[in-house]
């Protein structure tokens, strides 16, 4: 049974645990935060055509104005937190691959110490074992190249990547004895 502590799911070692990604959060919800603030102001009323010296400054139109850029550094903090999602959720299936893997391969060699022909189950499995690594290689290379930040997004992938996961011993508290 695996313990999830006091706060249930949230305790559970994933990357919504990590003080980087806890960062880049704050910043990308303050930096939104700003920008919709920006927008509210709506956009500037046009300048009149055929004037000579510039216009006295009018009171700024009403409406949402989202033609102005999402500042840069929101979309860098966004990125990371995409790539260490991205890389958590690819270490998390290069495990579940792995054991597939390595269980199928036991498979076939029992079968081949028993004496069955296990020559189409070991093609299959050579097969589906390079299609998981291609499928998983391009929806990696895929999502990355939907994210605003590639330097950012690589080093959240690789630093979710290196995430690991400590789930199963109960963690003691520091204050008691």
């Amino acid at each position: 049974m695996v313990y999830l502590g006091r706060m249930g799911w949230m305790s559970v070692d994933g990357p919504w645990r990590a003080r980087t990604v806890h960062l880049a959060l704050f910043i990308v919800v303050i930096g939104l935060g700003f920008w919709v603030h920006g927008a509210t102001k709506g956009a500037p009323p046009p300048a009149p055509a055929g004037m000579t010296r510039p216009a006295q400054r009018v009171a700024r139109g009403g409406g949402w104005d989202f033609a102005r850029p999402v500042p840069g550094y929101v979309k860098v903090c966004a990125s990371y937190m995409s790539g260490f999602f991205i890389g958590w959720a690819f270490r998390r299936f290069l495990g579940v691959a792995l054991t597939l893997g390595a269980l199928a391969v036991v498979l076939v060699g029992l079968g081949k110490y028993a004496g069955w022909n296990v020559s189409p189950a070991e093609t299959e499995v050579k097969e589906r074992t390079t299609w998981v690594k291609h499928e998983a290689t391009a929806a990696k290379d895929y999502l990355e190249g939907l994210l605003p930040s590639t330097s950012a997004g690589a080093v959240g992938a690789f630093l979710g990547f290196r995430r690991k996961s400590r789930v199963g011993a109960p963690q003691l508290d520091r204050a008691t004895p």
